[in-house]
């Protein structure tokens, strides 16, 4: 039986129209990458230009983030006391052990979370050690072990076995 020709021109067409939509719906990839210039652009220091050893170093810190990422023990993921010896020996962690610190150097007490909080909420979480300085204050510490002493503090308590031992274990918060 011979094709019409009015049925190969409308299987052409249609072909024709499907290889038309496919290439216009496909992403153009100068869109993509501005897309991605725009994103990076409203991140923190987005908008900051590097010199060229800044653009070297952050070639490097990058290329150090992504084998530490990809290493099968990533510190991220584990309990600090876990994690903690391989970060110090996390050859990015010496890198950023050297680099200036920053703001950080300076901070206000208005910065920081309310006292109130702090006492109720993160001491009382495991590994939390006090000692009382001469001033009057304390000075808090979390450790796996028991932390060496201080110059002018007094031994180191371990405020799960403090609070154990008071009959009333919030008395120790309002100090």
């Amino acid at each position: 039986m011979p094709v019409q020709p009015q049925c190969l021109l409308v299987a052409v067409a249609c072909v024709f129209m499907c290889c038309l939509i496919g290439t216009l719906s496909s992403p153009d990839p100068r869109v993509r990458e501005a897309l991605i210039e725009l994103e990076a652009s409203m991140q923190t220091g987005g908008q900051m230009v590097l010199t060229d050893a800044e653009q070297r170093l952050d070639a490097l810190l990058f290329e150090m983030k992504q084998e530490e990422i990809s290493r099968g023990d990533f510190p991220p993921a584990m309990h600090f006391f876990s994690a903690k010896r391989l970060i110090q020996r996390s050859p990015l962690f010496s890198l950023l052990q050297k680099m200036p610190k920053g703001g950080a150097l300076h901070v206000h007490d208005f910065s920081m979370v309310d006292v109130e909080w702090l006492v109720k909420n993160v001491t009382y979480r495991p590994h939390c050690y006090m000692c009382s300085t001469d001033k009057p204050s304390f000075r808090f510490i979390f450790s796996s072990q028991w932390p060496k002493p201080l110059p002018r503090c007094s031994p180191w308590v371990l405020l799960e076995n403090l609070r154990s031992k008071m009959v009333n274990a919030t008395d120790l918060d309002n100090r």
